[in-house]
């Protein structure tokens, strides 16, 4: 019994050696690799802070304007009474997203785009030779200014963004662009073109509604 008693002991400290001899091993292989390496390391760490240098200086500034409109329900009439119309005004949970949609939509973005003139901006839509002018006739409906209109809108339409204020009725509308000054025009002509453009939908509504 002694032997055996002896030979475990021995067989459980040459395997506690076993289980800790490779975690040294890795260990140091792994720093031999970078001391003989540190070389190579050094120069893939340069060149990617070189390349990240040389990207933010020719990356061209985003700049971001952001117009604060205050969203509220159109307000009860006397003719709304017994209408059913109250609930759906008090307790309306899609009211607000909707709004917001609408901001982003392609008909407002046209009409702030034609507000500003952007189909004739530089600045704004690239100078196109008569071909290219051709295919936006062709891809738009109408002569080439209405492609070009067109793709002023699209323009205007992909930097909209809007987002709720949240525990109030007001919605931040934001629009992203390279021109300072023009990125503040488009997002006021932007909020503007939504503001007529609901006004417009309600005039239209209380037309139809006094007809009958």
């Amino acid at each position: 019994e002694g032997v055996v008693l002896l030979m475990r002991q021995t067989r459980d400290y040459i395997d506690d050696e076993f289980e800790e001899s490779p975690r040294e091993v890795h260990l140091a292989e792994y720093w031999a690799i970078f001391v003989k390496r540190w070389r190579v390391v050094a120069v893939s760490v340069a060149v990617v802070l070189l390349a990240t240098a040389i990207k933010t200086v020719l990356t061209p500034p985003r700049y971001r304007a952001t117009v604060v409109l205050n969203v509220e329900r159109e307000k009860m009439t006397p003719a709304d009474i017994g209408s059913g119309q109250i609930f759906y005004d008090s307790y309306d949970d899609g009211f607000l997203p909707t709004q917001m949609r609408l901001m982003q939509s392609r008909e407002v973005a046209k009409r702030a785009a034609v507000r500003l003139n952007l189909a004739e901006n530089p600045d704004f839509v690239p100078r196109m030779s008569g071909a290219t002018r051709q295919i936006g006739a062709a891809v738009g409906a109408g002569g080439g200014g209405a492609g070009v209109t067109e793709l002023a809108a699209s323009l205007v339409q992909g930097g909209v963004s809007t987002s709720p204020v949240r525990g109030t009725n007001l919605v931040e509308l934001s629009y992203i662009g390279r021109k300072p000054k023009l990125v503040a025009d488009i997002a006021n002509a932007v909020a503007e073109a939504y503001i007529d453009w609901t006004l417009e939908a309600r005039f239209n509504v209380a037309s139809q509604a006094t007809k009958f």
